[in-house]
């Protein structure tokens, strides 16, 4: 047992990562709580996450809730971004995992990184 035990009952979710379009990874994500699906190849679409859904939909066998957190860049200024998440989250995402790091082109020019990437994350999903 570890001290201080979690909040969550039996446990923390367990999310299994992968890179798309692997197997292994995903049958493995199936028997747990979540999967966070990536790319080698280019930015994540919203194709690759309606096959993820559709993947995980045929490799679970439990009626438990399941998170499909999925990777991308949003421009914080760009309103247009919301109908982008609308979109993945039609296709069967349940979690924006928004790619917050030093290599971004679009972050504020000028600013420290962490100060940069804190515009970002202030401005929300």
């Amino acid at each position: 047992m570890y001290y201080p035990p979690p909040l969550q009952c039996p446990r923390i979710p367990v999310w299994v990562g992968g890179t798309w379009p692997g197997s292994r990874p995903f049958t493995r994500a199936a028997r747990w709580d979540g999967v966070v699906p990536m790319r080698l190849d280019g930015p994540w679409e919203v194709t690759d996450t309606a096959a993820v859904a559709e993947r995980m939909s045929t490799l679970r066998t439990s009626a438990a809730p399941f998170d499909l957190a999925v990777p991308g860049e949003s421009d914080g200024e760009d309103d247009a971004r919301h109908e982008r998440h609308a979109e993945h989250a039609r296709a069967g995402a349940t979690w924006w995992v928004e790619a917050v790091h030093p290599w971004r082109d679009d972050l504020p020019a000028g600013l420290p990184w962490p100060s940069a990437a804190r515009d970002r994350i202030d401005a929300g999903p």
